[in-house]
């Protein structure tokens, strides 16, 4: 499966703050400008299913993500039980790398035409890099006006801030 890694840093004092913004999935149609809708359907102690409707590229995507949430090593795994992709999924973390903030978002996923492969797989890579920074910074923002001018670096290969580090797991 084609893999998507998007990273950014956030200022280490709103660990929790960005922490609980990432989890509350539900309310990023309220931020998330292509992010239509997320819909719950099943809660329990170990794991969450919401069923996500977002524009990728312009046109409507759904899926049912089953997901899994760490508040201890402030992670979020989630895997698509159905949809209009043969596979979905994926996970964000935060990491603390040299007394830096820096939040993970990667997704493996997978169209299902393996003969287009070739062709659909890089231009996938680019929207769904772009989509996921677009997130990421959605959540900067939600952090207000204190969250800006962090220190970031360019991609290169796709123009977009990322923080090119490696993740090292979150740790106090």
């Amino acid at each position: 499966m084609p893999e998507v890694i998007v990273k950014k840093e956030y200022p280490m004092e709103a660990i929790e703050q960005v922490w609980e913004i990432v989890k509350d999935v539900q309310q990023y149609p309220h931020f998330m400008a292509d992010v239509i809708s997320v819909v719950p359907h099943e809660e329990t102690a170990e794991y969450r299913i919401f069923a996500w409707k977002v524009l990728f590229n312009g046109n409507e995507l759904t899926w049912v993500e089953k997901s899994y949430v760490d508040d201890h090593a402030k992670k979020l795994t989630f895997d698509q039980i159905e949809g209009d992709l043969a596979g979905w999924q994926g996970e964000t973390t935060m990491d603390i790398i040299d007394q830096r903030l820096i939040l993970t978002y990667r997704i493996d996923f997978e169209f299902g035409i393996p003969a287009l492969s070739d062709l659909i797989d890089p231009l996938a890579i680019k929207t769904i890099d772009y989509n996921c920074m677009k997130m990421l910074d959605a959540i900067e923002q939600q952090l207000g006006s204190d969250a800006t001018g962090n220190s970031t670096t360019g991609d290169s290969t796709t123009g977009n801030s990322t923080v090119a580090l490696e993740s090292g797991g979150y740790s106090t």
